[in-house]
Parts: structure tokens; sequence; C-alpha cells
């Protein structure tokens, strides 16, 4: 599922973007840049991907993130730490604390 929201009146849409769902989708580490550029989001999924901690480190341009959800994924706490130290909410598997 990919459901993408924006702002509207946005002149470049990725750093407009500020809800993406790319749950169950084929995203990978490849993808890593193209989230960084989406500078607006506030609320990213990315559940059930193969994306790991390399996409996870990508994504400190994102200030305005307020929460994420890897669950399913290859993601380890140790690359949550620092989105956890600014404030976002992250939903991640039961042996991601």
């Amino acid at each position: 599922m990919l459901t993408l929201f924006y702002a509207p009146g946005a002149c470049s849409l990725a750093a407009h973007i500020v809800r993406a769902n790319f749950s169950d989708t084929a995203i990978t580490d490849a993808s890593a840049s193209a989230l960084a550029a989406m500078t607006g989001l506030e609320r990213l999924r990315l559940a059930d991907t193969k994306i790991t901690d390399n996409t996870i480190r990508a994504l400190p341009p994102l200030k305005k993130l307020r929460s994420l959800t890897a669950t399913g994924t290859k993601v380890t706490d140790e690359s949550l730490a620092s989105l956890r130290q600014k404030g976002v909410a992250i939903y991640a598997d039961p042996d991601v604390h």
C-alpha cells in the first residue's frame, strides 16, 4: 500500500509530503535518499518492507518527523535511538526497544 498526503500549494512535492505509508511495498534502502528529501514528513510508515538501519540513518533531515512505524523490518534499536531522542514515536517489533 502506498499512501501519500501533501500540503496543498506545494512547489516541490517531495518537500511538502506530510504523511507517507510505504508499508507492504517493495521499498528498500535504495530509496533512503528519496525519503530524506521528504523534509515535511510528520508520519512515516515502513512496516513489512526490506529496509534496514541504512534507511533509518538517512532520516535525520526529517526535522518534522513525529511518528515512524518500522515493524516487520530489519531495523535495530541502535539505529532508532537518535530518532527516539528527538521525540519521534517509534513503532517497531517487540524485540526492538
